[in-house]
């Protein structure tokens, strides 16, 4: 099993300690956050080149809104609400899933100006097939580095992320 390793944990150690006595000194918050953000650029850039089946994450993102929607059809300003992208960048993932066959769009029998997305079959075949891709890439990341410790990375991560939303959105009190 290979063990998580730190970028420099003295600083972490160092913050931690303060933190215990109140906030972080300048020069250890600025350490981190110069570690963070490496750290984040490179899953930025991973993300950006990793593709299952052929289809980024965007794409599969999409694929996975529509699979997931209890009628299979959804709007376009849904899925970039969802999405937190704008609608001209929804279209552009449909134009690249319909290049493949993947969705097909259907007007509104009440309404024409609005229109829903649907997965077509072989849409569906490519959305399991990357589902399925995607879950043994996860179970060999949890196998590499433990059970525990992917469900603690992964405890830990969803608290960081609503920290950074908080801080971001003005709702952290301590900023």
């Amino acid at each position: 099993m290979v063990r998580l390793k730190e970028l420099n944990p003295e600083p972490i150690r160092q913050c931690t300690i303060i933190k215990q006595k109140g906030r972080c000194s300048p020069v250890e918050a600025e350490s981190l956050e110069v570690e963070w953000i490496a750290v984040l650029d490179r899953f930025n850039k991973l993300n950006a080149r990793y593709k299952v089946e052929g289809l980024p994450r965007p794409e599969f993102m999409l694929l996975h809104l529509i699979a997931k929607s209890p009628s299979g059809a959804v709007k376009i300003s849904e899925l970039a609400a969802a999405l937190e992208v704008t609608t001209p960048a929804v279209s552009k993932l449909l134009k690249s899933l319909e290049e493949k066959c993947a969705v097909s769009r259907v007007s509104d029998i009440t309404d024409r100006r609005i229109t829903y997305i649907t997965m077509t079959k072989a849409g569906r075949q490519l959305y399991d097939r990357a589902l399925q891709a995607r879950r043994r890439i996860g179970l060999s990341v949890m196998e590499r580095i433990g059970e525990q410790a992917y469900k603690q990375l992964f405890e830990q991560m969803q608290i960081l992320y609503q920290a950074f939303e908080d801080a971001l959105t003005g709702q952290d009190s301590d900023i």
